[in-house]
């Protein structure tokens, strides 16, 4: 909280909302929050002030919660219909699937203020994920006539050649882009030309990580959960995954959990908590991180990039040894189910992918959090494919976020124009949600739910709390990608 915040204010609500919103228009998030449960707090006489919701949608976006903030500014839209409002509602309705809502929004917005290249953008972004594409070009060429050098109208355009499979015009534009502006730099590692193809399929084959615990994994099993994460990440999820895990499973599925970068205490720490949850069957290996630096507007996320795409370097290598469907997970998931419900989703085809829905762009289409990959032909030659290519890209230095969402999307759509593709079996949002239940990490406010709570045993949270790591960078590139 800042030192203002901790002057006294005035107690009436409109006072407090008034002194709420001014905090949150200078980006002091948190006072803006202090002072908004104080007017929360404030007895009124009539329905609270709609600029009290305005100010809570706000403060809800920031935290990752576009459904709460989309609730708190959907009440008061009728009255409260600054731009600002329009535009954060705009934002809320699309990232919640309400793209109609979404589209209502824009339109009010690019009709209100039609020299704001921000409100074509938005209109072509949610256009776009209707499919509507002529009408989403439109809207791009008109934001373009308003800010000619808007790199984000370049990467849209991108987005919009891939959705449509015209992947050489798609590359050209993401080249655009990232010369247009520094932070839309993960669009140099968007690619689909036959020229890298052929190069990924020369890189040799990456080793097997050392295993450093191994329980019973000789015994019978029919199928694999694939886990990685650091030490921190463990701390913070690791016994609420494992739990689940234990709960869910039937007995034949082994845990394979990967560390990056382990101190000499934490392997054994892990295999504590193994025996806490009752997970009995399980492998446990590590890896040391040694790539060079990728640096985006003066910060290093190559740790953190690696962390998130290093179970898709040795994911080749496990399938061949263990010759056996495997599910792979982020830690940060949730089980509410055993892996046969996605072991069987999949059966009969090479492997299992999220698809994000609506249709967004290349590094978001497919979601990471969950993969199946089963012992097949194509799709080990698939998985070869995207480990090379997270890779060849790391080798380069182009250490950026969402790097193997980006790899499984391109490869999947290189090997469909220039070799054989692998079956995919597509998991939906309605299929997965009765099955697992996925945080990912720049939601801290997710970590209060009771599909966490309930699995929650370890007693030491304490010391995890403030840890380097972060998902609030996530959100700010997000937002400058997407417009």
């Amino acid at each position: 909280m800042t030192p203002e915040a901790d002057q006294p204010q005035s107690g009436s609500l409109r006072d407090l909302v008034r002194q709420a919103s001014e905090h949150l228009r200078s980006g002091d998030i948190e006072a803006a929050r202090a002072l908004a449960r104080r007017a929360l707090g404030t007895p009124a006489e009539a329905e609270p002030d709609p600029l009290l919701h305005e100010v809570l949608g706000a403060i809800a976006i920031q935290d990752g919660d576009w459904e709460e903030a989309y609730q708190r500014l959907e009440k008061v839209s009728a009255s409260a219909t600054s731009l600002w409002n329009v535009a954060n509602l705009a934002e809320c309705a699309w990232r919640t699937g309400r793209l109609d809502r979404a589209l209502d929004c824009y339109r009010f917005w690019s009709a209100s203020d039609p020299s704001d290249a921000n409100a074509f953008l938005g209109l072509a972004w949610t256009l776009h994920g209707l499919q509507r594409f002529d009408e989403a070009r439109s809207a791009l060429e008109a934001a373009e006539r308003l800010d000619p050098q808007n790199a984000r109208v370049h990467a849209r355009r991108g987005c919009i050649h891939a959705s449509l499979s015209e992947f050489d015009a798609a590359e050209r534009e993401f080249s655009k882009a990232a010369a247009l502006d520094a932070s839309l730099a993960l669009c140099r590692v968007v690619s689909f030309n036959r020229d890298l193809f052929a190069a990924l399929e020369r890189l040799p084959d990456v080793p097997e990580p050392p295993v450093i615990a191994d329980r019973e994994s000789s015994a019978n099993f029919h199928a694999v959960a694939l886990t990685s994460c650091d030490g921190l990440y463990f701390e913070k999820y690791g016994a609420t995954f494992l739990a689940s895990f234990a709960q869910h499973s039937p007995a034949g599925a082994l845990l394979h959990l990967h560390l990056y970068d382990p101190d000499t205490a934490l392997p054994d720490h892990v295999d504590r908590q193994f025996a806490r949850c009752g997970v009995k069957q399980y492998v446990l290996s590590a890896s040391r991180t040694r790539v060079t630096s990728g640096v985006v507007s003066g910060h290093d996320y190559t740790q953190g990039v690696l962390y998130s795409c290093g179970r898709f370097l040795f994911l080749p290598a496990w399938i061949a040894k263990y010759r056996r469907p495997i599910v792979a997970l982020d830690i940060d998931a949730v089980l509410q189910g055993g892996l046969d419900r996605f072991v069987n989703f999949a059966a009969g085809r090479d492997v299992g992918l999220v698809r994000r829905e609506p249709a967004d762009a290349p590094w978001l289409d497919i979601i990471a959090y969950l993969t199946v990959a089963n012992p097949t032909p194509r799709g080990l030659e698939y998985f070869r494919l995207v480990r090379n290519y997270i890779w060849h890209f790391l080798r380069a230095g182009h250490a950026y976020w969402h790097l193997d969402q980006i790899a499984l999307y391109c490869c999947l759509h290189m090997m469909q124009r220039y070799a054989s593709p692998p079956g995919v079996a597509w998991f939906t949002r309605g299929f997965l949600e009765p099955g697992v239940w996925h945080l990912g990490h720049t939601y801290e406010y997710k970590l209060a739910d009771d599909r966490i709570a309930r699995y929650r045993i370890v007693d030491d949270v304490e010391r995890v709390r403030g840890g380097k790591r972060s998902g609030a960078f996530l959100r700010g590139i997000w937002r400058r990608l997407l417009g």
